[in-house]
């Protein structure tokens, strides 16, 4: 199932921790007016070529305010210089979803000076009026899409605009998933369907995952 996003946003905020087998960086991308945070992860031994794009790319990243590179997630090893210009990035990747949370997972990044866009483009079915069904690497995800029927368990390609807030829990600020996040731009019905038994595993599997995680 296709499961992508990518968008081009001016660099907000940026925290790059650096290990000796694998990168990750945080980072905020304020696009059209709305401030997104994706997450990339990259190892040094199965991603190598990843890893040294991104790793070339870290003295040209300058966000809004200064931001940090670590080594060994703690040891503060360089400055993220801000700029009065600070820079445009490109960013794709997938979405992961829990029951109240959604995650920006970037693939690959690079600077941009395309103008601000941010597109979601998703293959799932309808479990009812508001809850979308997408697998992605063997796992699934649900996603709050309102005003779609249910449609004889048919397969659809959906492409979203994302109009996501925030929530502060246990003084951590992060994502918030509700009906209001995701406006459907586009709907297209695909020639094939999920059976009733499959998806009822999915959904059990999902729960689990969830309840799992609290």
């Amino acid at each position: 199932m296709k499961n992508c996003f990518q968008g081009v946003g001016i660099l907000s905020e940026c925290r790059i921790d650096l290990y000796s087998n694998h990168v990750k960086i945080r980072f905020s991308l304020d696009i059209n007016n709305k401030t997104i945070t994706f997450h990339y992860r990259k190892s040094k031994k199965f991603q190598t070529n990843e890893y040294n794009q991104v790793i070339k790319l870290i003295p040209f990243l300058h966000p809004k305010i200064d931001g940090y590179v670590f080594t060994d997630g703690e040891k503060r090893y360089y400055v993220l210089s801000c700029d009065n210009q600070p820079c445009r990035l490109f960013v794709s990747g997938n979405i992961f979803a829990t029951k109240d949370s959604i995650y920006f997972n970037a693939e690959f990044i690079s600077l941009s000076d395309k103008k601000d866009f941010f597109d979601i483009e998703i293959d799932g079915v309808f479990v009812d009026r508001d809850m979308f069904l997408n697998i992605t690497n063997d796992a699934p995800i649900m996603l709050n899409i309102c005003g779609f029927p249910n449609y004889n368990n048919y397969y659809f390609r959906a492409n979203l605009s994302y109009e996501g807030n925030y929530i502060q829990k246990n003084n951590i600020i992060k994502p918030h998933l509700n009906k209001r996040d995701f406006k459907i731009k586009s709907m297209r019905k695909l020639e094939r369907n999920m059976s009733d038994k499959l998806k009822q595993n999915y959904l059990l599997e999902w729960e689990i995952m969830n309840n799992a995680k609290r």
